[in-house]
């Protein structure tokens, strides 16, 4: 008998049910739902998008960033090498402008990781590990300074804050004055079972309040999952009513957070075609855990399942979880080039069904992916063209 919604909702009981599952000796965490859904949707391509780049620019971006404007819709990206912002006409791919930071003096913001554009007054900037973020306009001008924490204080014996690490993926989040970002913890401690890590922060640009929150689900603090960013890493956005939504690489579910609340629950969002995933290793943890070689943890995650990025598409009130396949010699051509699929769930976050991308020699690119009212545009993982970057666009058909 299929679980109804209400049960599936009720995060407490599934939860309960979850942990049961992997705590009896079964050593691996199950996908409970996943013959309880009926998949309803296919994606098409329906075209692509090449943006030009110039002789200081390359393709090998982390960070993107699309700008939704009525009168002039743009896609911006990251060039880490000039500490500058690109800006494009979205429609027409031209380069319309390039913001470039300084790293030191007045307007100084040090070495970009990331930055969310509000509009041409108004650019949060941030420097991975500094703790701090700056606003700035379009003109590359500071106009305030904030310090979100002090990164001496980031690691204590019974508690973990959260250092920053954005991508687009996991974006510098603003809503309602209110900055969100999120950062794993990349080690095997028990700190997580004897204490609190946390994996995100919350700043009110306008009251100064900072607040942190969200732990990783029972089964990091449970389990080792090889260190590295492989399945600790997070991918975060904002839900249509500007809740946090964190994807962790090694949970069925979805988890939902209220920061104006502080409530949590958990929303089941996996694939059909992942009935488990298995971690590095379930021995107890320790306090100060070397890791394993590199070499064995590779090993272990390629031929593994693992989930990505979770995007909000506000045009078609749909929401996009990637997630990856198993793929013995992925390793042999490009990294993380493995067998990719999207699973799409509706404006409440309920499964509507899921589709499993072709397979591509140049692979595809999920960790740079962004939704316009055109549709779900994905870069490739490899490049053929070093003058251009190109996107391809992609539809969600729902089976009615």
């Amino acid at each position: 008998m299929k679980p109804t919604l209400k049960k599936i909702r009720n995060t407490s009981l599934i939860a309960g049910l979850a942990l049961l599952a992997v705590s009896c000796g079964t050593k691996e965490v199950r996908n409970l739902h996943a013959e309880d859904y009926e998949d309803r949707c296919t994606i098409k391509k329906v075209g692509e998008k090449s943006f030009r780049l110039d002789e200081s620019s390359d393709g090998m971006f982390d960070y993107v960033q699309y700008i939704d404007n009525d009168t002039l819709p743009m896609f911006s990206f990251l060039n880490i090498h000039l500490n500058a912002i690109y800006l494009y006409d979205m429609r027409t791919c031209e380069l319309l402008d390039t913001i470039v930071f300084q790293k030191e003096g007045n307007d100084g913001v040090g070495a970009l990781q990331g930055y969310h554009y509000i509009n041409a007054d108004s650019i949060i900037t941030y420097q991975a590990g500094s703790g701090r973020i700056a606003l700035a306009d379009s003109e590359g001008h500071v106009k305030q300074r904030y310090v979100l924490m002090d990164m001496g204080q980031q690691q204590a014996p019974d508690q973990v804050l959260p250092n920053p690490d954005v991508t687009t993926d996991n974006p510098i989040l603003y809503a309602n004055h209110l900055v969100s970002m999120g950062g794993g913890y990349y080690s095997e401690s028990s700190i997580e079972t004897t204490g609190r890590v946390y994996t995100t922060l919350h700043y009110n640009l306008a009251t100064g309040k900072i607040s942190y929150a969200n732990r990783y689900p029972e089964i990091y603090r449970k389990w080792d999952w090889g260190m590295h960013g492989y399945y600790r890493s997070l991918n975060t956005a904002l839900d249509k009513d500007n809740n946090i939504l964190i994807s962790f690489a090694a949970d069925h579910n979805l988890w939902r957070y209220n920061p104006e609340t502080g409530i949590s629950d958990s929303l089941y969002a996996g694939s059909r075609e992942v009935k488990s995933i298995k971690p590095f290793s379930t021995a107890p943890k320790e306090y100060m855990y070397q890791g394993a070689p590199a070499a064995a943890v590779k090993a272990w995650y390629e031929p593994q399942p693992s989930y990505d990025a979770i995007l909000y598409d506000p045009w078609r009130q749909l929401y996009y979880r990637f997630v990856r396949f198993p793929r013995a010699d992925a390793m042999k051509n490009f990294f993380n080039n493995k067998p990719v699929g999207i699973i799409v769930l509706d404006k409440d976050l309920k499964y509507l069904g899921e589709e499993r991308f072709p397979d591509s020699p140049v692979g595809y690119d999920t960790f740079n992916a962004f939704v316009t009212p055109e549709g779900l545009f994905i870069k490739p993982l490899v490049s053929k063209d070093e003058d251009k970057v190109t996107f391809y666009q992609y539809q969600v058909v729902i089976e009615e």
